[in-house]
């Protein structure tokens, strides 16, 4: 029997669904099998509010993460549910077996408008079709509660950022749980210091722009990606929430911008103690401290563009690739502008003599666009 694919959405004018990245780092679709399953997605619903899973008769279970979840996210909802051309639709992407997705544009061939979404989930569950399993105040449910929300935590790499980073769904129900495993977390963290210099066997606070710290990550990759980017002259550095938490990125300024970041480079990377470490203001992967601060081991990367796409390979980065057009080049520019003007300050022009060589080959325009006003 021919498979039929399914897409709920709050979205009720889509004629055509284009594939959009999401927490798995991939541009996909989305769809189901179940119509009942993908209506359910059409409503206001996220890892923070329910669990939702299908048993063994291939009916979908709900089971609500807080008392009044289900009115928050259903009561009163309009959405729609789409059947979808199948465009090459596949299962077995995700950790969620009944999830399907396909990397192409795909087509809605037919619009059921639900009016208000939790009536519909209702009269599903009364059928038989769907079981909802509401809020209860036991040792068992919390206990499922507790290792879902645990494992959201870290799968999303939000324990890793400070409060006021955190999405609006785990600020306002699950600070609690945060606050108890980022203690946790914390306690067990590595911290990493990136350096050229050999031998090293301490760090010394000096200062790093907030005062006399030293300043270390969590996260070795982006250590090395922002040691030798050169004041982010050569692109934009961040990270991507994926399925498996916290992806560093590297997004090229110029073609083989990553290269000459790389190419001919070594380092070494310094695993470093605990020394009071606390995170730092300016970056979720950035941490600093007032004391010195002991080396307990060290790797010598040799070959850093060897490395990285080992790395790449592995999914723990992403280099993207400059892509030249007007929208993206006018984006670096103004990016390339700000840092200008910082470097610039009080001066009444900037010498591009004592600027760092990838500015004189690739941003002298700027410099004297600059220096004109």
């Amino acid at each position: 029997m021919e498979k039929k694919f399914y897409h709920g959405s709050k979205n009720t004018t889509i004629k055509m669904l284009e594939p959009r990245v999401s927490t798995h780092g991939q541009r996909w679709v989305y769809a189901t099998t179940n119509p009942v399953l993908s209506a359910y997605f059409g409503g206001e619903v996220n890892d923070f509010n329910f669990i939702v899973d299908v048993d063994e008769n291939d009916i979908p279970q709900m089971y609500e993460l807080y008392k009044g979840a289900f009115t928050e996210c259903f009561k009163h909802k309009k959405s729609a549910l789409y059947e979808l051309k199948d465009s090459g639709f596949e299962s077995g992407k995700t950790s969620f077996k009944y999830e399907y997705v396909s990397t192409k544009r795909t087509k809605v061939i037919k619009t059921v408008i639900i009016n208000d979404l939790s009536l519909y989930l209702r009269k599903a569950n009364r059928a038989g079709a769907l079981k909802i399993h509401f809020y209860e105040n036991n040792r068992a449910y919390e206990d499922m509660i507790r290792a879902h929300i645990r494992d959201r935590l870290l799968r999303f790499g939000y324990i890793n950022m400070t409060p006021d980073m955190l999405p609006d769904e785990v600020r306002a129900h699950w600070m609690e749980y945060y606050n108890v495993l980022r203690e946790e977390l914390l306690k067990s963290q590595k911290y990493y210091i990136i350096s050229t210099d050999a031998d090293i066997k301490e760090f010394k606070p000096i200062n790093c722009g907030e005062g006399e710290y030293v300043c270390a990550t969590n996260n070795p990759i982006l250590g090395i990606l922002e040691y030798f980017s050169d004041n982010k002259y050569y692109g934009s550095l961040g990270l991507e929430n994926t399925i498996n938490g916290l992806k560093p990125y590297f997004e090229e300024y110029y073609t083989d911008a990553s290269k000459d970041v790389l190419k001919n480079k070594s380092c070494f990377v310094y695993e470093v103690e605990n020394s009071g470490f606390m995170q730092s203001e300016n970056a979720s992967q950035e941490f600093v401290s007032p004391n010195e601060v002991k080396v307990i081991g060290v790797e010598k990367i040799e070959n850093l563009a060897t490395y990285f796409v080992e790395r790449i390979k592995a999914g723990e980065v992403d280099i993207v690739p400059y892509a030249k057009d007007a929208k993206n080049d006018k984006k670096i520019k103004q990016a390339i502008k700000d840092l200008l003007i910082v470097k610039k300050g009080d001066n009444e022009k900037l010498d591009i003599e004592q600027l760092p060589a990838v500015v004189k080959e690739h941003y002298a325009d700027i410099v004297e666009e600059i220096n004109k006003k």
